[in-house]
C-alpha cells in the first residue's frame, strides 16, 4: 500500500528525497492546473509550482500534519500567487479554456464522437462567456469557487487553504454561483 502524502512529508522531514519526489510527481498535474487557473500564464503557472514545492522542502523541518497535506500545499500556492498578483505578475485569474483538460490539470476522457464545426464554435463562444463571467467575480469568490469546481476539494479543506470561516467560504461559493447566472443571463430560447 502506497505511503500517504503525510507518510511522505514526515519522511522528508528526515530528509527522504525520494519522499520529496513522490510528492511531487502525485502533485504536479493538479498543482499547476489550480495554479494555471489562477494566474492565467502556463509559464507562470510553472516558475509558482517549483516554488510552491521550494517552500513545502524548506518548511520540512516544521511540518506539523494537523490537516491534510493537500490544504497546506493549495494553502501555499494560492499564497503565492496572491503575492505573485500584489506584485504585478499576475495576467489575470482563473481562465476557463476548452484545452482538454480535467479539474485535476489530467486529460478528460476522448468524446465518442468528433464534433462539428458548428458544435467546436458554440463551446468555444461559451468558454469565452464563461471566462469573462468568472473574470467579473471578486478575487476571493473566484479562487473558493476554482477550488471546490476543479479541486472538488471538500468546503472544510477550502476553508483551511484560503484562512477563512467554513460559513464564509459556502457563502462564497453561493454568492460567486448566484452571481455568474446574473452576469451569463438566462439561456437564449
Amino acid at each position: 500500500m502506497p505511503d500517504t502524502d503525510v507518510e511522505l512529508m514526515l519522511r522528508c522531514r528526515k530528509g527522504d528525497r525520494s519522499a520529496f519526489a513522490e510528492l511531487i510527481r502525485r502533485y504536479e498535474i493538479p498543482l499547476i492546473g489550480f495554479i494555471f487557473r489562477m494566474v492565467g500564464d502556463s509559464s507562470l503557472a510553472e516558475d509558482l509550482f517549483q516554488e510552491t514545492f521550494l517552500r513545502v522542502l524548506k518548511s520540512a523541518k516544521r511540518y506539523e500534519p494537523k490537516a491534510a497535506f493537500s490544504t497546506w500545499l493549495y494553502r501555499i500556492a494560492r499564497n503565492l500567487c496572491i503575492d505573485r498578483f500584489k506584485k504585478g505578475g499576475g495576467q489575470g485569474m482563473v481562465p476557463l479554456d476548452d484545452s482538454g483538460e480535467d479539474g485535476e490539470g489530467g486529460r478528460r476522457e476522448p468524446i465518442s464522437h468528433a464534433p462539428t464545426p458548428l458544435e467546436s464554435a458554440v463551446e468555444a463562444e461559451d468558454a469565452k462567456i464563461m471566462r469573462g463571467a468568472l473574470m467579473q467575480l471578486s478575487e476571493k469568490k473566484r479562487e473558493v469557487l476554482m477550488m471546490r469546481i476543479y479541486l472538488k476539494m471538500p468546503y472544510s479543506e477550502i476553508a483551511e487553504a484560503v484562512d477563512a470561516p467554513l460559513g464564509t467560504v459556502k457563502y462564497r461559493i453561493h454568492d460567486a454561483l448566484k452571481d455568474l447566472a446574473e452576469i451569463i443571463g438566462p439561456p437564449p430560447g
